[in-house]
């Protein structure tokens, strides 16, 4: 989920690294007078996220068409007008001023997570010894290495002392040499806090 996120936001202060994809027939949605409000506030923000879209004449109920050209597309997965209007509403509860700070989409999360979860390891997986320790190295990398994406625990401690593990091993091979030093930076990613479940 990290690696995703990172090719999703980089080092980006505001945004997304995602592809535009120009629609073959724009889209066309109704905004109320507030949302149309709002919309002229964060233009520029939903422009960076990928959106372009122009603005046509209000009807007689006071709302106003907005045709859509243009939609993100994360991960292979498309954005929707209705994913806009959503972010549009994110953006004025996370950054009411519209002073540019990073707000990261829930559709976007959402997708994410959806990917990072398809993508894993699954019980029944078999994984060579070399397989298992690139994994380790990587979740120790990690600022989350003990849940998914969505906040279910993925790992478990299966081995508390490298000393008997070393024993049953064999000369050299539970060193931190043999290892790539990849248990003492584990054990500092586990002693970070938990996070519970979002609910």
């Amino acid at each position: 989920m990290e690696l995703l996120e990172r090719k999703t936001y980089g080092d980006l202060a505001f945004g997304i690294l995602a592809e535009s994809c120009a629609l073959e027939f724009p889209t066309e949605i109704s905004f109320s007078p507030h949302e149309l409000t709002l919309l002229e506030l964060y233009a520029s923000a939903l422009e960076q996220y990928g959106f372009k879209f122009s603005v046509h004449g209000a009807s007689s109920e006071g709302c106003s068409a907005v045709m859509i050209a243009a939609v993100p597309v994360v991960l292979g997965v498309m954005l929707s007008g209705d994913d806009m209007r959503g972010i549009l509403h994110q953006l004025w509860e996370y950054d009411p001023s519209a002073s540019g700070i990073q707000v990261k989409p829930k559709v976007v999360q959402y997708i994410l997570c959806s990917k990072a979860c398809r993508g894993a390891i699954m019980f029944g997986d078999k994984l060579d010894q070399s397989e298992c320790s690139g994994l380790l190295a990587n979740l120790a990398l990690c600022e989350l290495p003990f849940q998914c994406a969505h906040g279910r625990p993925s790992s478990t401690v299966l081995v508390d002392n490298m000393a008997v593990l070393s024993q049953h091993l064999g000369p050299g091979r539970g060193s931190e040499e043999h290892l790539g030093g990849t248990s003492q930076r584990f054990k500092r990613a586990s002693k970070k806090p938990r996070l519970e479940k979002l609910r």
